[in-house]
């Protein structure tokens, strides 16, 4: 059975409960009586012990004896012997051995009791307000996403064809966890661990400085990963913890068209090979228009980008039909839009159409078609850069190619420092975009509409470093395609800048997770966390006595499950995750180096350094 990603859901939580104060009074005379019938068991028991150990006869005495014996032992502490039946009294221990065996076998008892109660308290415990268990149960616990095994990863489904050691090898990576989900963090009160299925997306935003986004969540979202992985960084962090790790399953690259970093293997990327295409040479188009430094919430700011876009998809297409063109040409052609070159090899190819919207352009005049060409020029400005230019130059047949990357689980770190974001923030969204794209492709005709493994985004500073155009519609479409995104960014406001008032809204609101760390200064997103954590039913009741009757007043009033305070100082480690319909559930996220396989990261970030430094462990 598939299993559902749906919460069962909830009523409006309470927190307190009618007449507490007289329940809580109840249940401490349970636990004494207990506790007083244990020891007056116990006791008994350890005098019938005792005269075994000590007389080796069993004292004439049985259970039904324990409550009269423990009575009487009020009066004869100093003679315990005195306690037992006149029957009994001959073949009891020494007073110093019955105690000592009384308090061990009390001891023992109450722990043996407690144990089971209190782990069976740990996994039913619950906040009021937030996840309960069934709640975990269906959604976020090992055994729910492992429900969803035969449909994510259909390629795991045991043949009668297999041979054994297949079938060993398909149930092993069936019991995993990771093979179908990423992992969420512990829950905050049972250590439970608990997993995202690859379907949901997930969004982290307003994570402070110094809040460990990169250590806690970043990190462990690339080394886990089943599939090939996509992610963006402004530093090399991620890379230098995860480069060999990631190395171990399949190829991997840093694209850095900067050139700064010597002895690691950079990829080499051209966005005008495949561009024969005319939907290559369009969707990279738009990824390079995206990243332009435009926002799209300016005035008009969408406009201008989709037209920006169609003169930049027109050059590339003409490079690509051209064998004796390069991306030189292509930089000459966006920074002189007068020059016809371009617009000839589309005639020549019959693209007609493109030729002539190129036409259009060089013989337009006016501030729209000056504010087009901006956009145009700084979308292609990287390639004036020559070590960018190189790059993004490899010879023809040459170039990465995303087919064989993602049938090998391949991983791509794009690297852009902030002083060059400018310059490769087009770069990285084009390149992003051509691999989705083709990883959306698979999708059509794969087993079950989606790729497998899946497609790992996990994109930090995603809005400044690979703005990607079609995220928001990736958000809401990815997962059930095989491509499971996880994103980051500094605060909700950057979302509606980059991708304007209905995308960010359509992103925002798309994601199916969204995480809260403590460390926030936003009040307007900490109030938009709180609202979305809800309230409960705060119920408070008082008892009085008078007149020889005793009477109970009960109010109940909402309130907010967390305030804004408690959401800003949540502890290191911590987060809330929002999900789906499912109340709120707190999660600690531990960082790299406190997981038991930590050796494991630091044993590549020794290769990764040494590599940086040319010479090997």
């Amino acid at each position: 059975m598939a299993g559902s990603l749906m919460s069962p859901g909830h009523r409006l939580p309470k927190r307190g409960m009618p007449r507490a104060d007289i329940l809580a009074r109840l249940a401490l005379l349970g636990i004494a009586a207990t506790l007083v019938l244990l020891g007056a068991i116990t006791l008994w028991l350890a005098g019938q012990l005792g005269g075994l150990l000590t007389h080796l006869s069993w004292p004439d005495s049985t259970p039904a004896d324990a409550p009269s014996i423990a009575v009487r032992m009020i009066f004869h502490r100093g003679d315990p012997a005195a306690a037992w039946p006149a029957s009994a009294r001959a073949d009891l221990p020494p007073t110093g051995l019955l105690y000592l065996l009384w308090l061990v076998l009390f001891s023992a008892t109450v722990v043996g009791l407690a144990v089971p109660v209190v782990r069976f308290a740990q996994r039913r415990v619950q906040r009021h307000g937030f996840a309960r268990r069934k709640d975990l149960d269906q959604v976020v616990t090992a055994v729910a996403v492992l429900r969803r095994v035969d449909v994510l990863r259909p390629g795991l489904i045991v043949q009668v064809s297999d041979r054994p050691e297949v079938v060993q090898a398909k149930l092993r990576r069936r019991a995993d966890p990771l093979e179908v989900a990423r992992r969420l963090g512990e829950h905050a009160l049972t250590g439970e661990p608990l997993y995202l299925a690859n379907e949901y997306t997930e969004l982290l935003a307003g994570a402070a400085r110094f809040a460990g986004k990169t250590s806690r969540y970043v990190v462990p979202r690339v080394a886990d990963a089943r599939g090939a992985v996509i992610t963006t960084s402004t530093r090399l962090d991620v890379a230098a913890v995860t480069y060999d790790l990631r190395a171990e399953i399949g190829p991997t690259w840093i694209f850095e068209p900067q050139g700064q970093l010597p002895g690691v293997p950079r990829l080499r990327w051209s966005p005008i090979e495949g561009a024969e295409d005319p939907d290559i040479a369009a969707l990279r188009a738009k990824g390079f228009a995206a990243g332009a430094g435009l926002k799209a919430d300016a005035e008009n700011g969408q406009y201008f980008q989709d037209q920006a876009a169609s003169i930049i998809r027109g050059l590339l297409h003409a490079a690509a039909l051209d064998e004796n063109t390069t991306l030189t040409d292509v930089a000459s052609w966006a920074a002189n839009p007068s020059d016809p070159r371009a617009e000839r090899i589309l005639r020549h190819h019959q693209q007609t159409v493109w030729a002539d919207r190129l036409a259009f352009h060089r013989e337009s005049t006016g501030r729209s078609r000056d504010a087009i060409q901006s956009v145009v020029f700084g979308a292609l400005d990287a390639f004036s850069n020559p070590r960018i230019l190189h790059a993004c130059s490899p010879p023809r047949g040459q170039q990465f190619r995303p087919e064989p990357w993602l049938d090998e689980s391949g991983t791509l770190y794009l690297v852009g420092t902030r002083s060059g974001q400018s310059l490769v923030a087009p770069l990285f969204a084009a390149i992003a975009e051509d691999i989705i794209y083709r990883t959306l492709q698979r999708a059509l005709t794969a087993v079950g509409g989606r790729v497998e493994p899946c497609l790992y985004l996990v994109g930090d500073e995603i809005t400044n470093i690979a703005p990607l155009p079609s995220l928001p519609e990736l958000v809401s479409e990815g997962g059930g395609s095989g491509v499971a995104l996880s994103l980051c960014c500094q605060n909700t406001h950057q979302l509606q800048q980059r991708w304007g008032r209905d995308g960010g809204q359509a992103l925002r609101d798309g994601v199916n997770a969204r995480f809260v760390m403590g460390g926030m200064q936003d009040v307007s997103a900490l109030k938009d966390a709180q609202s979305l954590l809800g309230q409960v039913q705060e119920v408070t009741s008082a008892a009085s006595w008078g007149g020889g009757r005793a009477s109970v007043q009960e109010n109940s009033r909402r309130e907010n499950l967390i305030d804004l305070a408690e959401l800003r100082t949540l502890p290191a480690g911590h987060a809330l995750v929002l999900l789906g319909n499912m109340p709120p559930v707190e999660v600690v996220q531990p960082a790299w180096w406190e997981r038991p396989d930590a050796d494991r990261f630091r044993a590549a970030q020794a290769a990764f350094a040494a590599r940086l430094e040319g010479r090997r462990l």
